[in-house]
């Protein structure tokens, strides 16, 4: 079957209609029909039109059943369809009345309709995948590490999901537990993006005057999950819902709720749930927050209550699977035995589709290592058999000189770079079309140096210069949401070139090269984290088209695809970034370092000149050579070979275009930071 969902909800956002779009596509995909997500109805022919949202999809619907007169429409409703506009807006009333089902998200959405509407309506429970394992809820409240104990021991923290809009009345948490006494350990924990910048003023206002209260921000959809997993107790304060995807995550991770008495929520949780708390009553919410921190009673018949409730969320049960069939009233209903079949038979071909998913990116990067390597071992066996090494010419000669301006310069630094920097465009589309982003997530895992140490490890083996390690970086970083280990992998890649360490090792001496090797590794480790700590808050700007959300790439074309769009987003910012790392080359005094008498400003200067030149694999040992040669300290040139390679300006302006310009200042000075103190080290060695 043809089928078309239709959310007012854009592709890269996290709204709940977004959400439930995308679960109910996969849903629809399992049972073998054909399944795309739109905005709004694009004149194709679908046997189904699935709009969430009766008004903000009306105008879909109407141009649907203008072009698919023989077509079916279901309208799912939203809070705002069901307890606002549908009292007021003439459009719901018409898209409902055009609808050939309505689907709502708990039985009590049934009261607001119309009797002849309800006899088209069906009830559908929001499902949830419980990714917590074979063990279940049990492995969650069994199998704590250490960690883990030691921060719950520490704090008691509530989780309130959901964008920081009026509808959902966000800060009544935060002012409740203004109200807690002084012994409570209570921390409430807001996650999501303000929807307007008055939103966002608040909570920064509020996150500096009470201690109890932290804004996440935006955060990606597995972070999302994992900090309500972690959290003791969810509040859902909303003043309108429709019967929210949080409410069903919370029951199925068996995290206890706390919710506002509206509709809803009770639809979803019953009557006579004891979590109830008045709309906006700030008093009310205190109490019982206070009553789930200090009652462990009170907070397992939370918890008790909800676990009852969970088997109305298992995708397993045919009532979910089998949606669409049934109320169509399509023949080829599926029961029970069949779906389990169906996924037994998806499980027996995982194993399929991570083979399709990865094999492409292995093949790229192995044929990376594989040409980085036969060019590093040969320039190795030159200088072990002369003790020389010689750089191609014209591109980053002596520092000052002016053999060749700064367009040539340019042109043949690209001649020399431009197949690595081919290797990263492709990695990068790579990445951001076979690797599944939750994968890449768990991967990466938390902020820790663990995290930093698998990314350095992965861009290592690249060798490749900072220009053509920066399109990895930028699909990583957007495919992954995890700051500091794709800045380790950038940083890695050039930093960690094992070829550059022997060379280091060779031509300078086992003290230079212990130390650039020392030095090389704490910016791998500790730049990441620095940034990620400071800044982790910084939103992806991730271009995705609807089958990269889905993680279903169709064919060869979407990797093209992929490939055209990094070459867009980056390339420009990487040539004008060498043109003015050029240009900064060639306005350097030749005779700058000749003194040897100011040591200490010869390494400050060095160091800060190295940070934006453009310097292709290996030529920081010659520049770091020639320092020498010129009278510069050592200490100097050992800054050099730790600035030089690591970072430059085309690389700090793609990590800028990424994120912010903080991020790039923020790596920029730990760069410069740790290659002043390495030289600085060397110097009294």
């Amino acid at each position: 079957m043809r089928i078309g969902i239709i959310t007012p909800a854009p592709p890269d956002s996290r709204f709940g209609n977004r959400i439930t779009a995308l679960r109910w596509a996969r849903i629809l995909r399992r049972l073998e029909n054909h399944v795309s997500i739109s905005q709004a109805y694009d004149s194709k022919r679908y046997d189904l039109l699935v709009a969430l949202h009766a008004r903000r999809s009306h105008p879909s619907i109407i141009n649907f059943r203008r072009h698919n007169a023989e077509g079916q429409i279901i309208v799912a409703l939203t809070g705002t369809d069901l307890y606002r506009d549908i009292r007021t807006d003439q459009l719901v009333r018409k898209s409902l009345e055009m609808a050939d089902r309505i689907v709502v998200l708990q039985p009590k959405a049934l009261e607001e309709l119309r009797p002849d509407l309800r006899d088209k309506t069906h009830i559908i429970y929001q499902s949830v995948e419980d990714l917590r394992g074979p063990a279940g809820r049990d492995a969650k409240r069994t199998k704590i590490s250490k960690p883990e104990l030691k921060k719950q021991s520490s704090s008691f923290d509530v989780c309130v999901i959901g964008h920081l809009r009026a509808v959902k009345d966000p800060f009544r948490a935060a002012m409740a537990a203004r109200l807690l006494p002084l012994s409570s350990r209570l921390r409430v924990l807001q996650v999501g993006g303000a929807m307007t910048d008055a939103m966002a003023i608040r909570a920064r206002r509020e996150m500096r005057a009470n201690q109890r209260y932290e804004w996440l921000g935006e955060q990606p959809r597995w972070r999302v999950r994992r900090i309500l997993e972690k959290s003791r107790v969810c509040v859902l304060s909303s003043r309108m819902e429709g019967g929210a995807n949080v409410l069903s995550e919370a029951i199925v991770a068996s995290v206890p709720i706390l919710a506002s008495r509206i509709d809803g929520n009770i639809g979803l949780l019953g009557t006579d749930y004891p979590g109830y708390f008045d709309v906006g009553n700030t008093k009310q919410l205190a109490r019982l927050l206070t009553r789930v921190e200090t009652s462990t009673e009170y907070l397992a018949e939370l918890r008790d209550r909800g676990e009852k409730l969970a088997p109305l969320f298992d995708p397993r049960i045919p009532d979910k699977v089998k949606l669409i069939f049934h109320i169509t009233n399509r023949a080829s209903l599926m029961n029970a035995e069949e779906i389990d079949k169906r996924g037994r038979q998806a499980s027996l071909t995982a194993v399929q589709r991570t083979v399709y998913f990865v094999l492409p990116v292995l093949i790229i990067v192995g044929a990376l290592i594989a040409y980085k390597s036969s060019a590093a071992l040969t320039v190795i066996g030159k200088v072990s058999a002369t003790g020389v090494f010689t750089p191609r010419g014209s591109v980053i000669p002596r520092i000052g000189a002016s053999e060749a301006g700064v367009v040539m310069r340019t042109v043949n630094y690209f001649l020399v770079i431009w197949p690595a920097l081919l290797f990263g465009t492709l990695i990068s589309a790579a990445v951001s079309t076979f690797v599944s982003p939750q994968w890449l997530a768990r991967l990466l895992g938390s902020r820790s140096l663990r995290s930093q140490a698998i990314a350095g490890l992965a861009g290592a083996p690249l060798m490749l210069c900072s220009c053509c390690v920066a399109p990895i970086f930028t699909g990583v970083y957007e495919r992954s949401a995890r700051l500091g280990p794709s800045l380790g992998l950038m940083i890695a890649a050039p930093a960690l070139n094992p070829a550059a360490l022997i060379l280091t090792f060779m031509l300078f001496g086992y003290t230079v090269g212990t130390v650039r090797l020392g030095v090389s590794m704490a910016a791998v480790l500790f730049t990441g984290i620095i940034a990620d700590r400071i800044l982790g808050e910084t939103k992806v700007h991730c271009d995705t088209d609807n089958w990269q959300a889905e993680a279903r790439p169709a064919d060869f074309l979407h990797f093209l695809r992929a490939c055209a769009r990094v070459a867009v987003r980056v390339l420009p910012v990487i040539i004008i970034g060498v043109v003015l790392s050029m240009i900064i080359a060639q306005m350097i005094p030749v005779r700058t370092f000749d003194s040897t008498a100011a040591k200490f400003l010869a390494i400050l200067v060095v160091a800060a000149i190295a940070i934006p030149l453009a310097l292709p694999t290996f030529f920081e040992i010659p520049l770091a050579l020639i320092l020498l040669a010129s009278g510069a300290p050592i200490g100097a040139a050992v800054a050099l070979l730790i600035a030089g390679p690591s970072v430059n300006l085309p690389s700090l302006l793609t990590i800028m275009r990424s994120t912010n310009w903080r991020v790039s200042a923020v790596v920029a000075t730990s760069i410069w930071t740790l290659a002043v103190a390495a030289g600085i080290l060397v110097s009294f060695l």
